[in-house]
């Protein structure tokens, strides 16, 4: 009763609408989806059936006299026991020393019988079949049946049942949910039934539970991944989420001998022996007795869907580094693969900046939010620079950002017009405006004539890539008011440096409000990313030559849009050296049963992908329809598409806090997703490697509540703020993910003006770093949103208030402190912070 109390206090939602207080989360590991709860129900219901209940399949789990002799040396202890105890509890039930329910007596009753039927063919599962007769036998052979027909029969229409409805790796595809913990406790018993350990790799436990099934059974290997070797290899969907589950429990263990808790797991890789305390003892091979034993095999049900970040990034201990072969980001288990590098990269502003054509989707009528943009994350140095002191501008110096429009009303023409010639940065393309209609298609074939962006103007440790488009040049265009400071110091010399092609071009709506600093960081990484093979993560990426060179295209920026036509430069010259192009696919990855693409609100092709579209014919005959699955599709038309990267970034891009989405959660700093990723590796410590080690799929812990929900959003919710009145700053500090302020209620004892004071300032939100935060926040539908992200993720002070006192009291200590005691003390304090920091 105490864990179903706690549970549905649990089930609270973190805002208060009955004039009551809760600070409970609300349940975790929700399916997004009503498809993906349907599916998520369907799986769990087959797992938690009669029919493939792991309980009911231990105690039957004997087709032939081996089988039985060894069964009998397992439970016959075990068995008495329980029958014993039950006879007892029932006499003193009886003699009325135990006052219990007619309804209780009756189960213990049938209990009883259900364990005597089974007694009566384990006690003499040590003799020959030979060596029984008249009834004996034939309650061993009513066994053998049962135990035929729950093998051979029951359980392989659950396994296949499963293995169809799961869409791997995991359950849902490539994101951990409830349904994968239900999962797997169940396909780890069966393994062990079937003489497998959690050593065997997917191929092979899974192998192993076919043959125990028997009758020639096998699933169908319907899942590709890579090996080792980075070599395409196909596994059943069982087999691959085996083998991603498995992954980490074996680094763990070669690592230190143990599992989270101190563990020791016995030699030979088998699962511990289960306990003898009886808990687990399923069913008689009766009909009737299976309804009398049956127990449960569970994890709490708990339908929330995992919170955000709930990703590789911060789950890099259970999710291997992504492939490219496929949309799913999988690779299989891998003794020597390692985690994702940790973001950003140490050498980040060593590497030269990525070039980052941003192509805005507007309409004619939205001056506002484009003049929201230009005002905000066009032009804003903490856009640009990054956090802390930045770096000056340089990452972000060969990025521009210009606003995409199909052709305007006849009573929007002017206006636009004068737009265009105040800040150069709209582009009308030959096309009525549109959102799903060839927008997008015509849109990457002007880049692949018309878009430029400034060349390296900095020298760095690394040197830029040399590809095939590197010396395709044209004059520089009229700049935009928010181009880079470079490429205005640049046009004032006078001699102005010619524009080349950039390494990606961005097709990103109006309602996103994007980090340019983060999203050149996250590009320039993939630019940089050396290829490693055809198979792996990172594709050797063969030459495709290229016959464009340099050309000084018309101003397509300012001029009408009549001189935007789609037209090819002119002049030509010798083509370049031959050198490997990128092929990467960069954004958010929405994946469900039917569909796999990056999300609208932005996402990023490689030059060669956008060129290549372009050109393609087939490409031009899939241009209607919605117009990221459409750009998805084109991925897959490309004479390479296992060699395109699906680089896909979950935790920081996500919907505005107000929007209600199931992509919708609080202002997200690293700070806090530091917390959670503690949070929930420790968690998957505690529960995910007992699910698996244990036996009897043993009871899991209470979910963290920080991995549970956002404090600020809840899904399908309109949003409230915490507290009436609160000002401006508190307000957007309420949007805040785990912020004070986002958790503060009516009745609550901490005030607004004390969690402002004792807020985290931006430098310790971002740790110090200068990227590594939100790079989109989308589906702002208003306004006033807008200027809210803007104060949210560009305003605010480096510390906050109670910073600053914290360290004006640590610069008067060490004032009055001797110089050697001082040097330990600092010394002291520098370790604290970094370990706060790692």
């Amino acid at each position: 009763m105490p864990d179903i109390i706690d549970f549905l206090d649990k089930s609270r939602s973190a805002m208060s609408r009955t004039r009551t207080t809760s600070h409970a989360p609300a349940p975790a590991l929700r399916p997004a989806t009503v498809a993906f709860s349907t599916k998520t129900k369907t799986i769990v219901d087959a797992l938690h059936s009669e029919e493939g209940n792991p309980n009911h399949l231990t105690y039957v789990n004997a087709r032939n006299e081996a089988a039985l002799r060894a069964l009998t040396a397992d439970k016959l202890p075990v068995l008495t026991r329980i029958h014993r105890a039950l006879t007892q509890y029932i006499s003193d039930a009886e003699q009325n020393k135990l006052q219990v329910s007619v309804k209780t007596k009756t189960f213990w009753q049938g209990k009883k019988a259900a364990v005597a039927a089974l007694l009566a063919v384990i006690e003499n599962g040590q003799q020959a079949d030979a060596e029984l007769t008249g009834d004996t036998l034939r309650d061993r052979e009513q066994f053998y049946a049962e135990a035929q027909k729950s093998w051979e029969v029951s359980l392989k229409d659950v396994v296949l049942k499963v293995n169809s409805e799961v869409i791997g790796p995991y359950s849902l595809g490539d994101q951990l949910s409830i349904a994968d913990l239900h999962l797997a406790s169940w396909l780890a018993r069966l393994v062990k039934l079937s003489g497998g350990g959690y050593e065997d790799d997917g191929d092979a436990a899974i192998g192993k539970l076919e043959a125990h099934i028997g009758g020639e059974f096998g699933l169908a290997k319907d899942f590709e991944a890579e090996n080792a070797q980075g070599k395409g290899v196909r596994h059943s969907k069982l087999g691959a989420f085996w083998d991603i589950v498995t992954a980490s429990l074996l680094r763990t263990f070669r690592a230190t001998g143990t599992f989270g808790g101190g563990k020791t797991v016995a030699a030979g890789g088998q699962f511990p022996a289960e306990g003898d305390d009886g808990t687990a003892v399923s069913s008689d091979f009766s009909n009737a007795g299976q309804d009398a034993l049956s127990g449960i095999h569970s994890f709490p049900v708990n339908p929330s869907q995992s919170a955000y970040c709930s990703n590789p990034h911060l789950t890099a201990q259970f999710d291997p580094y992504p492939s490219s072969s496929a949309p799913y980001p999988f690779q299989p288990a891998d003794t020597s693969s390692t985690k994702p590098p940790p973001f950003p990269p140490t050498n980040l502003d060593s590497l030269s900046p990525a070039g980052v054509f941003v192509g805005v989707f507007s309409v004619d009528s939205s001056f506002e939010r484009r003049m929201l943009v230009r005002t905000t994350w066009a032009t804003h140095p903490r856009s640009r620079e990054g956090a802390g002191d930045g770096d000056g501008g340089v990452g972000t110096s060969r990025t521009i950002v210009r606003f995409i429009l199909g052709q305007p009303r006849k009573d929007w023409e002017r206006r636009i017009k004068l737009e265009m010639e105040t800040f150069n940065d709209i582009i009308i393309l030959p096309i009525s405006e549109n959102m799903n209609n060839g927008k997008t298609h015509t849109f990457f074939s002007w880049a692949a004539i018309n878009a430029w962006v400034p060349p390296v103007y900095s020298n760095t440790s690394v040197s830029p890539p040399l590809f095939s488009y590197s010396n395709h040049t044209a004059s520089p265009p009229a700049l935009a008011p928010h181009d880079s400071g470079y490429a205005w110091q640049d046009l004032y010399t006078g001699t102005p440096q010619s524009w080349v092609r950039p390494d990606y071009v961005v097709k990103a709506d109006d309602d996103s409000f994007v980090m340019l600093a983060e999203l050149e960081a996250r590009l320039r990484v993939e630019l940089h990313t050396r290829p490693q093979s055809h198979h792996g993560r990172t594709p050797e990426f063969p030459t495709m030559l290229r016959t464009e060179t340099s050309v000084a295209p018309k101003n397509t920026s300012t001029g009408s849009h009549e001189s935007a036509e789609l037209e090819r430069p002119l002049s030509m010259a010798a083509a370049p050296q031959v050198v490997d192009d990128p092929l990467v696919y960069w954004g958010y990855l929405v994946t469900n049963r039917l569909h796999k693409f990056m999300a609208g609100e932005l996402y990023a092709l490689s030059w060669s992908l956008v060129d290549w579209a372009a050109k393609d014919p087939a490409v031009k005959g899939v241009t209607r329809g919605a117009e990221d699955k459409q750009t998805a599709k084109w991925m897959t038309l490309h004479p390479r598409s296992n060699e395109v990267r699906w680089a896909s970034e979950r935790c920081w891009i996500y919907d505005h806090p107000r929007s209600g989405t199931v992509y919708s959660h609080g202002f997200l700093y690293p700070s806090e997703a530091t917390r959670i990723k503690r949070s929930m590796m420790s968690y998957m410590d505690k529960t995910f490697i007992e699910v698996l080690t244990s036996p009897l799929g043993g009871t899991a812990p209470s979910i963290p509540a920080a991995w549970s929900y956002s404090t600020v959003s809840t899904f399908g919710v309109r949003y409230v703020s915490p507290l009436p009145d609160l000002s401006i700053r508190h307000s957007v500090e309420a949007l805040v993910e785990g912020s004070d302020m986002s958790m503060i209620r009516e009745g609550s004892p901490m005030t607004p003006e004390y969690a402002w004071t004792h807020r985290e300032g931006r430098r310790k939100r971002y740790e110090g770093k200068r990227v590594g935060g939100t790079v989109v926040v989308h589906f702002i539908k208003k306004n006033i949103w807008y200027l809210e992200t803007a104060l949210a993720l560009l305003d605010g002070e480096e510390q906050s208030e109670f910073e600053k006192f914290q360290s004006q009291e640590i610069e008067k200590a060490l004032a009055r402190t001797p110089a050697q005691s001082q040097s330990h003390m600092t010394t002291r304090r520098a370790s604290r912070t970094q370990h706060r920091l790692s």
